[in-house]
């Protein structure tokens, strides 16, 4: 399997600066003088790139964020829209089942009359099993006191 190059990573860098140093020690200005104009050109290249990058990622994410923006607007208005028929909904149903209450309160209150005079009257009125035994006995004890004579006559 081929070996793949790891990434340079921070100590590499480091270390890779601390060998130019040492070089550019043993051979002279000449050669640090060398390194320096490479690693500015080098630095111009990268800055170059970045900015290019960034340049159409930042029109990529300005254009992204403007069309966000005009559906979030889109969604704002849609639900505003919405919230204002429930809220005229709710106030034709609130004065609708208001009104049905009401109807339905007097209906109640025509019936609660009449069912307390139903009870008063069968609470007056005697019952007839009970009222009406006696008063069958007393016509008889008095049926019979006329049919005797009477003992000192």
């Amino acid at each position: 399997m081929p070996k793949t190059k790891k990434p340079f990573g921070f100590d590499d860098i480091y270390r890779a600066g601390l060998g130019a140093l040492k070089k550019a020690a043993e051979e002279g200005s000449a050669f640090f003088e060398h390194l320096a104009a490479e690693g500015k050109e080098l630095e111009k290249k990268g800055k170059k790139s970045v900015k290019s990058l960034l340049g159409s990622f930042g029109s990529d994410v300005k254009e992204a964020a403007g069309r966000v923006e005009k559906k979030a607007e889109e969604l704002k208005t849609d639900a505003e829209t919405a919230a204002a028929k429930l809220a005229k909904t709710s106030k034709k149903e609130l004065k609708e089942l208001s009104k049905r209450l009401e109807d339905l309160s007097k209906k109640v209150e025509n019936m609660g009359p009449k069912k307390a005079a139903k009870k008063d009257k069968a609470k007056a009125k005697p019952k007839a099993g009970k009222k009406a035994a006696p008063k069958k006995a007393a016509t008889r004890k008095a049926a019979a006191k006329k049919a005797a004579p009477a003992p000192d006559a």
